[in-house]
């Protein structure tokens, strides 16, 4: 079936399986309710995948779905990407790639290119009430501070790396209470990235040059540096083709 969903201010038509949608996605969206129903605090929920993999808008297919039951507890996306340096930033920053010294700009968007200590200081204090969040704008390609407001019960936060085990991100997966990981083909990402690259004005050669160099970098590292999930779900495309789930759904 075919949805129109609102992400970050943008129109987006997806399609969801209905079986995906009765056999896993409403299931867990009820798990959330039953969790929330027995605690006073918010309820974190991490989302991670590759890039390309689909998580944004998945995110926010399941906050529709959430809000469109009269027996489910409304859950509010959001995601990480406003916690990227501003681009005045990142491009006075560098990187070490095989031994050189490289322009943070050319891997925007790897791990390195995310304030981590402005996301853990907004995950220490979400529990606590409202709190405002930054959005990354598609629109003038940089981070904007305090677009949106955190005021629901569940909150579901996606990301690449919210559950990467490296560096300075080691301790992020410490502050949800329960994580999901989006397994895809990686020929489908490929696919995906380079045409979301060609929609945003590059050439077709252009669109390639950065998934080589950038984004295909940035898939293997989610890939290959995560902590175990509670729930992992493999999909082929957008149709779910697995799950291994460590909670009773």
């Amino acid at each position: 079936m075919e949805y129109n969903l609102s992400v970050n201010g943008l129109e987006v038509a997806a399609t969801f399986e209905e079986q995906d949608i009765e056999g896993f996605y409403l299931p867990l969206l009820r798990l959330l309710t039953r969790i929330k129903e027995n605690r006073k605090d918010k309820l974190i929920v991490f989302l991670a995948a590759p890039p390309g993999c689909g998580k944004t808008t998945l995110s926010y297919f399941l906050q529709y779905l959430s809000e469109n039951s009269e027996e489910l507890i409304p859950l509010q996306a959001a995601g990480i990407d406003g916690f990227m340096y501003k681009k005045n930033v990142i491009n006075d920053m560098t990187i070490e790639i095989d031994g050189k010294t490289q322009p943070l700009a050319i891997y925007k968007g790897c791990p390195e290119s995310f304030n981590v200590d402005a996301l853990r200081n907004k995950l220490r204090i979400i529990r606590s009430g409202n709190i405002t969040w930054p959005l990354y704008s598609r629109q003038i390609h940089d981070s904007v501070d305090d677009v949106i407001t955190i005021d629901r019960d569940i909150v579901l936060i996606e990301g690449n790396y919210l559950l990467y085990n490296q560096g300075n991100w080691k301790d992020i997966h410490n502050y949800c209470d329960l994580s999901l990981f989006i397994h895809n083909d990686v020929s489908k990402l490929a696919e995906r990235l380079i045409n979301r690259k060609k929609m945003g004005g590059s050439s077709d050669s252009e669109a390639v040059t950065h998934y080589e160099t950038s984004d295909r970098r940035n898939v293997i590292t989610v890939m290959n540096h995560h902590y175990e999930p509670d729930i992992d779900v493999v999909l082929d495309g957008s149709t779910i083709t697995s799950i291994t789930s460590h909670v009773e759904l």
